[in-house]
């Protein structure tokens, strides 16, 4: 949705954001080991309501570097 400007659900083009993820006082965040984190952001379409979150840029390399590897 963020790359493409189309919602994976039903395909609309009418899609919001970025919009940062909140908590009471602070963003919504994903707690890395350490001091990093990655602060998210929201992409919603705006026919159906399917949302998707997205890392921001710097929380993005926080993950990369510091982020642990999911296996199944």
């Amino acid at each position: 949705m963020k790359h493409t400007g189309l919602c994976p659900k039903c395909q609309s083009r009418d899609i919001t954001g970025p919009h940062r993820m909140h908590t009471d006082r602070n963003h919504l965040k994903i707690d890395l080991p350490g001091m990093s984190t990655a602060t998210l952001e929201a992409f919603t379409c705006l026919n159906c309501g399917y949302t998707e979150l997205f890392p921001d840029y710097g929380g993005f390399e926080n993950l990369q570097r510091d982020g642990r590897r999911y296996t199944h």
